[in-house]
């Protein structure tokens, strides 16, 4: 039996004599569920813990997200929410955080996923505040863009989507994280009261434990990308229970009155994502997308992310100069073609003869010869005998 004491110290096996270290805890360092070895805490949130975790069959790192015990008490709700999160396994998309594996070991229910470097869109906002509209306008076509394959390819809803969950890769790819981890679980407990999902994303349909469908994932980035482009929550309650209840009754402050940034037909698009009635919505993720489209050229996501401020910009400079010379290069050469072509035209025909030279007539000497220059003999006519 081991102690608490003796947690993350080196012993020797009684069996083989090697020296091991125990497991820091019943999911501490060293412990293994299944194909997977922890290394160390990165997160936690409501539903799960996340972990650093090696897979030992293909010695790759993985995020490994185990559930809070306390959640995996109700079987049924459990069994369900593996079945969906299998099929979100088995989706394959560039804007999806991937799922590796999914089992339990030990009453531990966990998840392997795709490890992810790089910042939620909510660390984002906490250290820059609103960034720059283009590229919020970016992340959330490209969240749509995902939830669009998610929902034609498994008919999957997110039903948490929030910046928790929308993670910026280093090189700054966006990722959607949690896809068919959202349980249908109380999230939130204040005096009995009982909510789902996150009180300042969440759908009215939600709220009310309506069915769902992709429509509630409008909703709930529509309240993401208001967040981003005011700075500020669609709702503010005094609780977090009335905060959630904000979205079923009250009124909605368009974007465009709380940022000057924020232009007429962008703060239409979110007012739209952000209706009441599904019905009301966007009717496709497709369109959503097309409407999400930046007003400008479009930028690199990169561009808030801590890491690549410091980048030199050098890069771009050498690009755009070169694109530059060879437009130069071009032009000049369909210029020179095009002044000498015009000078062809309008150059009158030259005609260039050899010069004659004239031969002196020599006098021609009569060259004679003994048979030809003979002169004919007369012949004297013969009388013919009477």
């Amino acid at each position: 039996m081991v102690s608490e004491e003796q947690f993350s110290e080196d012993v020797q096996c009684p069996n083989c004599s090697e020296v091991v270290t125990i497991a820091d805890g019943p999911l501490g360092k060293g412990m293994v569920l299944g194909d997977f070895e922890i290394d160390a805490e990165i997160g936690s949130g409501g539903m799960a813990t996340v972990y650093l975790a090696r897979q030992i069959s293909l010695n790759r790192e993985v995020a490994l997200k185990i559930l809070h015990p306390e959640l995996a008490l109700n079987i049924e709700q459990v069994e369900g929410f593996v079945r969906e999160a299998q099929v979100a396994a088995k989706l394959n998309h560039p804007g999806i955080v991937q799922i590796y594996s999914v089992g339990e070991e030990q009453g531990f229910y966990y998840f392997a996923m795709e490890l992810v470097m790089g910042a939620s869109v909510k660390e984002i906002l906490e250290k820059t505040g609103k960034p720059e509209l283009d590229w919020s306008l970016m992340v959330a076509r490209k969240v749509t863009i995902a939830l669009n394959h998610a929902w034609t390819e498994a008919e999957l809803v997110h039903r948490d989507v929030k910046p928790d969950n929308i993670i910026i890769r280093e090189d700054g790819a966006v990722k959607l994280a949690d896809l068919g981890l959202a349980m249908s679980a109380s999230a939130l407990s204040e005096s009995g009261d009982t909510i789902e999902g996150s009180p300042h994303y969440i759908s009215p349909e939600a709220l009310l434990g309506e069915p769902l469908d992709f429509r509630s994932d409008i909703y709930c980035l529509g309240a993401t990308l208001y967040h981003m482009t005011t700075g500020e929550f669609p709702f503010v309650g005094d609780t977090l229970i009335n905060t959630a209840r904000m979205h079923l009754d009250a009124e909605l402050v368009p974007p465009e009155q709380r940022s000057e940034d924020v232009p007429t037909k962008v703060s239409k698009v979110i007012e739209q994502m952000m209706a009441k009635d599904p019905n009301d919505r966007q009717q496709s993720l497709q369109d959503l997308a097309d409407d999400l489209r930046p007003r400008r050229r479009k930028k690199s996501i990169s561009v808030l992310y801590d890491s690549t401020k410091t980048k030199s910009k050098l890069p771009i400079y050498l690009m755009t100069g070169a694109a530059l010379l060879i437009l130069f290069i071009i032009s000049a050469f369909l210029l020179n073609a095009y002044v000498q072509n015009k000078s062809t035209k309008d150059a009158k025909p030259v005609i260039i003869r050899a010069p004659v030279k004239r031969v002196k007539k020599m006098p021609v000497e009569k060259i004679s010869n003994p048979e030809t220059d003979k002169k004919p003999v007369k012949q004297t006519p013969v009388k013919k005998a009477e």
